[in-house]
């Protein structure tokens, strides 16, 4: 008679290095590929976390391609995190600041992040965001990248109310 060869399977489990809280542990058939639904995110991350994806290695080089890997036995996919780091802006006793920011440790912040004060008076016109509360080290969008929690301090220019102010010079 034909029998059916029983099929293997085999269990994923979800190392999350110690942050948050581990999806159950599956038990799949060999040969098996990942879909996203059947592995989420971790649970109970902590506001200065976020999650990058489930990774092959613990050290986070290898992502799970959802297209293309398969599980050919029992494996542990590891969590990848990255800090998250505020952002806050002082403006130095003039006008509004922005509401402060929350950004992934590495980011490059862009224009629309790092808004103009409002409420400026007329008197004064805006010199752009400083690493510095002297305003000697302008904020690159280009080139700078948030490492660390940080403050941008308003740089700031006497205006005659008549003068408009170009905040990009």
């Amino acid at each position: 008679g034909c029998r059916n060869p029983s099929l293997r399977t085999y269990t994923v489990t979800f190392n999350t290095q110690g942050i948050g809280m581990a999806p159950a542990a599956l038990t799949v058939a060999e040969g098996s590929k990942l879909i996203t639904a059947q592995i989420p995110a971790p649970t109970a991350i902590p506001a200065n976390k976020r999650f990058e994806g489930w990774f092959k290695d613990a050290v986070c080089t290898q992502p799970w391609n959802h297209n293309s890997d398969t599980v050919t036995a029992d494996i542990t996919l590891y969590a990848k995190w990255n800090d998250i780091l505020m952002v806050t802006f002082n403006v130095q006793g003039i006008g509004a600041a922005p509401a402060a920011l929350t950004v992934a440790k590495g980011s490059k912040l862009t224009v629309a992040q790092t808004p103009l004060p409002t409420d400026i008076p007329a008197n004064k016109g805006f010199g752009g965001w400083f690493k510095d509360t002297a305003g000697t080290q302008p904020w690159n969008h280009n080139s700078d990248t948030v490492t660390a929690d940080i403050t941008l301090y308003a740089k700031w220019r006497n205006a005659s109310p008549l003068t408009l102010i170009d905040p990009s010079t």
